[in-house]
C-alpha cells in the first residue's frame, strides 16, 4: 500500500496542477475582459501588454461564470442552452456559463427543496450532474481519441431528469460541453445516432484500409480496437 501511495502521488499532483492552471487561465481571461470593458466605458484605449502586468486582483466565481456566458458561441449564449468546461484528466468543472445551474435544474428557485443548490461549482465532478447511464456515456466520450465523432451525446440531468444533447469540443485546457435541450420524442435523436454510427464505421474502414498487407496479427488487433 505504501508503494501504491507513492506511485499515485505524482499522477494526482499532475491532475491537480493541470486543473489549477486551467482555472488560473480562465481567471486571467476574465480579469482582462473586465479591464477591456472598463476601458470602453471610460473611452480610454485598451493596452493588452500593460493590462497583463497590472491585472493581478483576484476574481470572484460569479464574475468568471458571467465572463464565460459572454464568450460562449462567439459572444452570445443561446437562451435555451448552457456550457460547462472541464479538466481533461479529472473531468472536474473548471468553468461554466451563468445559466448552467438553472438549465440543469440546480438553481434554488427552480427546486426549493434541493439540499445542495451549489452542487455545480468549480471543482465539481461533471459526471455527478447526470444520470449514471449518461455519466458512463460522457466518460466514454471524454476518453475517446476523436471526441467530435461521438457528438451529439444524449444525456439526462440527474436532478431534473431532462434530456440534453451534449456537444463536446476539446480545447487547450480541457473539454467544453455545450448542452442543448432535447425532446424525448425528437426524431433527430435516432438520426444523430445513425450519423454517429456511420462516422465510426467510416473511421474503422479507413484504419483497416491503411494497414500494410500480410500482417494478420496487426489486422486482428485493429479490428478489435475499432469494432
Amino acid at each position: 500500500s505504501r508503494v501504491q501511495n507513492q506511485s499515485s502521488t505524482p499522477s494526482t499532483s499532475a491532475r491537480v496542477d493541470s486543473m489549477s492552471k486551467a482555472i488560473a487561465q480562465y481567471a486571467l481571461d476574465a480579469r482582462l475582459h473586465a479591464v477591456y470593458e472598463q476601458s470602453g466605458e471610460s473611452g480610454k484605449s485598451f493596452d493588452y501588454s500593460q493590462s497583463i502586468k497590472t491585472t493581478t486582483d483576484s476574481i470572484a466565481e460569479q464574475q468568471m461564470t458571467a465572463y464565460l456566458s459572454k464568450i460562449q458561441r462567439g459572444g452570445h449564449i443561446q437562451p435555451f442552452g448552457c456550457m460547462i468546461a472541464i479538466d481533461n484528466t479529472t473531468f472536474r468543472v473548471i468553468a461554466f456559463s451563468e445559466n448552467a445551474r438553472e438549465r440543469l435544474g440546480l438553481a434554488p428557485q427552480s427546486v426549493p427543496s434541493l439540499d445542495k443548490p451549489e452542487i455545480l461549482t468549480i471543482g465539481t465532478d461533471v459526471k455527478t450532474l447526470f444520470t449514471p447511464s449518461s455519466a458512463l456515456l460522457l466518460e466514454r466520450a471524454f476518453r475517446a481519441r476523436e471526441i467530435t465523432l461521438l457528438n451529439p451525446v444524449w444525456v439526462h440531468s440527474k436532478n431534473s431528469g431532462k434530456p440534453f444533447y451534449a456537444i463536446l469540443h476539446r480545447i487547450d485546457v480541457g473539454i467544453v460541453i455545450d448542452l442543448e435541450p432535447a425532446r424525448t420524442e425528437d426524431p433527430a435523436l435516432s438520426i444523430a445516432g445513425a450519423v454517429q454510427s456511420q462516422k465510426l464505421a467510416v473511421r474503422a474502414i479507413s484504419n483497416l484500409q491503411a494497414l500494410p498487407g500480410g500482417d494478420i496479427k496487426l489486422l486482428c488487433d485493429t479490428v478489435v480496437q475499432n469494432v
